[in-house]
């Protein structure tokens, strides 16, 4: 069994590298899909949990649903800000104190008691979040923040992104991301294989991707495209068969939300989805 689940890191070199065709994961490329009508395969099993349920399930609830109202309060970083939170390196000091900083300049929208901890980059690093469970866990609240703005994002700055398996799979358009990312993410430890991970499914599965993010968080019909993203995207685990996932759902939609994001950047050939213009 592999739990994928906050608190839980992946021994380097468990995720695999994103399949250079679609024959690599046993398909051939779709065409088009109309997002709007991505089947849901009622009645097919998945080896896939969500974890919602306990202490660290009702936390994670809570820390997304302050993160949403945060939001929708504050609504995106100014533009410097937002360049180094979506564009940077994630687990760069600087991309950390963008985020810290955001939070800071909004402390209004908080919607728990705003602690005065002004040292940079609490906010943007982690901000853990207490489970008060029997181990003593923490959440990273950062990076449901982080994913809250890669979806504010794309819902401002492609609210008309098209992309399916003939474009993920497209040579050309793969080798732009995995340039850009593997730069990214080149120093990123804590959330790597996670953000991996994501990035593979949804470049199996991209479909999936863009109908979750257009669904309510919580709902069924997103726990659903999460556990079918998951099941086909089994095949980007390196070392074997695995046989059942666990996941946070609240967790995996953040990094679904990052991947989409970069996604979208290759496949527009851009450096960034915020306009240049934007100061």
């Amino acid at each position: 069994m592999l739990r994928f689940i906050r608190l839980a890191l992946f021994p380097v070199g468990l995720i695999a590298a994103l399949p250079a065709s679609a024959q690599d994961e046993g398909e051939t490329p779709a065409d088009d899909i109309v997002v709007t009508g991505v089947p849901l395969r009622e009645g097919e099993e998945t080896p896939v949990t969500l974890q919602d349920d306990g202490l660290s399930g009702a936390v994670s609830r809570q820390i997304a649903s302050e993160v949403d109202r945060f939001a929708r309060c504050a609504d995106l970083p100014r533009p410097d800000l937002l360049r180094r939170i979506v564009d940077g390196k994630p687990e760069s000091g600087e991309a950390q104190r963008a985020l810290h900083e955001h939070i800071l300049r909004n402390s209004g929208c908080y919607g728990t008691i705003f602690p005065p901890i002004p040292d940079t980059p609490y906010y943007g690093k982690c901000n853990p979040v207490m489970v008060n469970d029997i181990r003593g866990n923490n959440i990273c609240r950062a990076d449901y923040d982080r994913g809250e703005i890669y979806e504010q994002v794309l819902r401002k700055y492609a609210p008309d992104l098209v992309i399916n398996r003939s474009i993920t799979f497209n040579p050309e358009i793969r080798a732009d991301f995995m340039a850009r990312e593997e730069r990214r993410n080149q120093d990123r430890v804590l959330s790597n294989d996670l953000f991996w991970f994501a990035s593979c499914a949804v470049q199996i599965r991209p479909e999936y991707a863009l109908a979750m993010m257009k669904e309510e968080a919580g709902s069924g019909r997103e726990a659903r495209l999460q556990e079918l993203m998951i099941k086909d995207g089994l095949p980007c685990f390196a070392g074997g068969k695995v046989e059942e996932v666990t996941v946070d759902s609240r967790q995996f939609r953040a990094f679904v939300a990052e991947a989409l994001y970069s996604w979208a950047v290759a496949v527009k050939n851009v450096d960034s989805l915020i306009p240049q213009d934007l100061g």
